[in-house]
């Protein structure tokens, strides 16, 4: 991990955008954890491994995978990134044939209707 208080740092953030019910993109989380998605390192391991420690916490504390508020910035409609999903079948969240879409707006709003405040 970059700094080991980039966990934290991007939790509170992204409580922060639960509450607000809205979402942020991964150019938001990069800049926030001043991360360079054009640095191979960045984007593809620090990144990603950072999620997934977060969605294993989430996993852990019986709450809804946060990291689904980061979107695509250009995604109309809105989505994550692919990586997601491929987690979220990992974690036996989704099946393969599930409808990636109907899945994620369904952990949106769990998301958005979720009491954080014992993270």
């Amino acid at each position: 991990m970059k700094d080991k208080n980039d966990f934290r740092k991007l939790l509170n953030h992204l409580i922060k955008i639960s509450e607000k019910k809205s979402l942020t993109t991964y150019e938001e989380v990069a800049n926030l954890l001043d991360l360079n998605l054009d640095n191979p390192e960045d984007h593809f391991q620090i990144l990603p491994e950072l999620l997934s420690d977060i969605n294993e916490y989430m996993e852990e504390e019986n709450k809804p995978m946060i990291t689904a508020l980061i979107v695509l910035k250009n995604s109309r409609p809105y989505t994550c990134g692919e990586g997601f999903f491929n987690l979220m079948n990992t974690m036996k969240k989704i099946s393969p044939k599930e409808d990636k879409q109907l899945f994620w707006a369904k952990e949106i709003s769990k998301i958005h209707n979720e009491d954080w405040s014992e993270i």
